[in-house]
């Protein structure tokens, strides 16, 4: 029995990844999206429209019920009333339902149910990295295959994905769509019969958790139509019921009203096909380059860091493309239509989870494809170091410690690192919260905040304090969120005008003249251009003097209450 497991590649990545998820366990706490998730699963009514079965529908599309989250917060006045960020992804609602149920507000027994997940997918990748690397019945893994799954545990990017509940819809779906796989495989290469009813059904299951299934669907067609030696008309019959069932979800997510709209961050192709494609390539190269060189793909988000992003990208494969040539040149021509498989399955990977701003979590189904290409272009220049005379075999090993470090040995390292700083970030929410002057404020008045810190603290912090039955004002009203300089002129007794220094927010849908209108507050728009609102006139239903508005401004690393101005008078706020 013990001979059986060693000989399967899964156990080896299994054994990497507990190495490194396991010290990182005593760092476990919830994290942004989480609170929003636990709000609802503690009964807190925060938004109609989320249920267990529905924790990813944050907004629905109806202007109507995001006018009551600016109204009461946390959203800010300048939302966009068509912005929607609405997943179908039901079952992984309803694994972090259940989660809830079992576990409650410990966040250890969240993260013991992802690591379950985590291990579960290993051992399919393991089954998957047979059919890449076959090897004869009893003998060996492949060391490639070992080597793929290693670097695949042990990746850094995947920190998030186990660590963060709100992430585990991709590792869920991830799972359940390699299962799949491995059924779909398993008919077409062994003559399993009963592979093609169950791959279905867990391609079925994979799109049910979330959109990341049609990421996995991509190497199911890279599969068909790169490795294959069968007849076109064979390979096209075996994609035909995969076609169909992609061609129904899309038919039913649009139909249904999922996706996303008048976000910078989600570019959906349904919604915004031309923003999405604009976008696009940078996305992906942006994504590659944390894949293949550890570049933070996260940094595109910042229109000044896209174009290093993208290049980081493009290095990157000039890299991989020159270093696994010379070995494809000499492999046999099934090893060539297997790294076809899965480096057309990795690009075609990276086209649905473009639709999102990217994130080392989004990277856990490409990083099935680049694994494996990197382990055996690495075996390969090994086997071919040692083949080569005694003075240039140095070169081959210094290349080879070059990658050990790389993708095996500074891991750890960093796995240890995130850990520490999601440990950092969850003690400075935590810290802020319990002192803050938000807890001095009574239910019945209104929290306006002049200048914005960060989301965690503010946007998420609203949701993390219901959760945690801190005390709460009526309303949270954000007047802005630019990082930039801001003047406040106070007009009249009841009247602020905003000036945004070189910024603005909301947006180019704002235009000067625009009214906005919160329950006891008039928004005029005095000035917007291409970065959105840079003044605007706040006219509120009573005398700002008479405290029942509270007003709040980040100043030296705290948020403070502030005193008004006189009228004719200004308050800067950097």
């Amino acid at each position: 029995m013990l001979t059986r497991l060693l000989r399967s590649p899964a156990i080896w990545g299994i054994a990497a990844a507990l190495l490194v998820v396991a010290p990182q366990l005593r760092f476990a706490h919830f994290n942004t999206d989480d609170f929003s998730h636990l709000a609802v699963l503690e009964g807190i009514d925060i938004h109609r429209g989320m249920g267990p079965w529905t924790l990813y529908r944050f907004i629905d599309g109806d202007p109507s019920r995001l006018a009551e989250r600016i109204a009461r917060g946390p959203s800010p006045w300048f939302a966009d009333p068509s912005a929607k960020i609405d997943f179908f992804r039901p079952l992984s609602s309803a694994a972090m339902a259940l989660n809830h149920r079992l576990a409650g507000l410990d966040p250890l027994g969240y993260a013991l149910h992802s690591l379950l997940w985590y291990l579960a997918l290993l051992t399919l990748l393991g089954a998957l990295q047979g059919h890449v690397f076959p090897r004869p019945r009893g003998s060996r893994p492949h060391p490639a295959a070992v080597l793929a799954l290693t670097i695949f545990a042990l990746c850094p990017s995947n920190g998030p994905t186990v660590m963060w509940s709100a992430a585990r819809w991709i590792l869920i779906s991830t799972t359940l769509g390699a299962a799949g796989l491995v059924a779909h495989l398993r008919w077409r290469e062994g003559g399993w019969r009963p592979g093609r009813p169950l791959s279905l059904l867990g391609f079925v299951a994979a799109l049910l958790a979330g959109e990341a299934g049609l990421a996995v669907l991509a190497f199911v067609a890279a599969y068909e139509l790169f490795a294959r030696p069968d007849a076109l008309r064979k390979r096209l019959s075996a994609l035909l019921p995969v076609t169909l069932l992609v061609f129904v979800y899309l038919v039913y997510y649009k139909a249904a009203g999922h996706g996303s709209a008048g976000l910078e961050a989600y570019a959906d192709p349904l919604e915004s096909p031309g923003v999405f494609l604009v976008s696009l390539p940078s996305k992906m190269l942006a994504m590659l380059g944390e894949l293949l060189l550890g570049t933070p793909s996260s940094r595109w988000y910042f229109p000044d860091e896209r174009l290093p992003t993208a290049l980081a990208g493009l290095l990157a494969l000039v890299l991989l493309g020159g270093l696994l040539l010379p070995g494809l040149r000499h492999a046999p021509q099934w090893t060539r239509r297997r790294l076809a498989w899965m480096l057309a399955g990795t690009l075609g990977s990276l086209l649905p989870l473009a639709a999102r701003m990217p994130n080392p979590h989004l990277l856990l189904i490409p990083l099935i494809g680049t694994s494996t290409t990197v382990a055996f272009t690495f075996f390969w220049w090994w086997r071919r170091a040692r083949a080569t005379a005694r003075g240039t075999r140095w070169v081959g090993r210094l290349a080879g410690l070059v990658f050990v470090f790389t993708l095996l040995v500074r891991p750890p390292f960093a796995w240890v690192a995130f850990g520490q700083s999601w440990e950092r970030a969850h003690t400075r929410v935590a810290t802020f919260h319990a002192h803050s002057v938000l807890n001095e404020l009574g239910q019945d008045e209104t929290a306006v905040f002049l200048n914005f810190n960060d989301w965690d603290l503010e946007f998420h912090g609203y949701y993390y304090r219901l959760v945690h039955g801190l005390p709460m004002a009526r309303a949270w009203w954000h007047l802005s969120t630019s990082p930039r300089p801001h003047r406040y002129r106070r007009t009249a007794t009841d009247t602020l005008e905003l000036t945004i220094e070189g910024g603005g927010v909301g947006g180019r849908r704002w235009q000067r003249g625009d009214v906005g209108e919160l329950p006891g507050l008039r928004i005029v728009v005095l000035d917007a251009g291409r970065e959105g609102v840079s003044r605007a006139r706040f006219e509120f239903e009573s005398p700002l003097s008479r405290g029942a508005y509270h007003f709040l401004a980040w100043r030296q690393g705290d948020l403070r209450e502030v005193a008004l101005p006189a009228v004719g008078e200004t308050l800067r706020v950097n």
